[in-house]
């Protein structure tokens, strides 16, 4: 007889993204160990005439530690990258002043085959890149 198991997941907040490098990544000028960038992440949709609209999705993001250091050396303007973390909104001021800043912690990241953009030049030494240590 088989063994049944039941997995129950009480909370998960995944985000994931494919999508290119607005500009280099940057460290940060607060925190030694962060790193920042921008995501442009493609999209379309048909609206109500049936009509094809493209549209572009911006994503802050950010990752800390030996993640943000591999991103910052490896990772360029233009190449369309994989990235997983969580999202995140913070409020910032009361009232009608209140504004509101979404950003993604990355904590895992793929180096995609094709990533390189069309007649970019590639500034690292290689494609392959040991990341596990």
């Amino acid at each position: 007889m088989k063994k049944q198991y039941s997995i129950t997941i009480k909370r998960m907040l995944k985000t994931q993204i494919i999508g290119r490098l607005t500009k280099d990544p940057v460290k940060s000028e607060k925190f030694d160990n962060l790193v920042n960038f921008s995501v442009a992440v493609d999209m379309s949709y048909k609206n109500k005439e049936g009509v094809k609209v493209e549209d572009v999705e911006f994503v802050n993001c950010s990752a800390w530690g030996k993640t943000g250091e591999l991103i910052m050396q490896y990772m360029h303007k233009g190449e369309m990258q994989y990235f997983e973390g969580v999202t995140r909104t913070k409020k910032v001021g009361e009232g009608d002043e209140a504004k509101y800043f979404t950003s993604t912690t990355v904590s895992k990241f793929e180096f995609l085959p094709n990533g390189k953009k069309e007649g970019s030049v590639n500034k690292d030494t290689g494609t392959d890149v040991d990341v596990s240590g």
